[in-house]
């Protein structure tokens, strides 16, 4: 995908856990998403997880 000629829906600032999931859910839902983050994750300080990105 070119980023300089598609024109995105959405604009997602962070790639955590919730940005993902946001992600996920809106392309679901056929939206094009920019998902914009700084590459330190911040998965690992998160115990348990209750939901799966994508399960209803």
């Amino acid at each position: 995908m070119d980023c300089h000629r598609t024109v995105f829906d959405t604009l997602i600032i962070g790639g955590g856990p919730a940005g993902l999931t946001a992600g996920v859910y809106l392309r679901r839902f056929t939206r094009h998403v920019a998902l914009v983050d700084k590459g330190n994750s911040r998965l690992s300080w998160i115990p348990v997880s209750h939901n799966y990105p994508g399960v209803p």
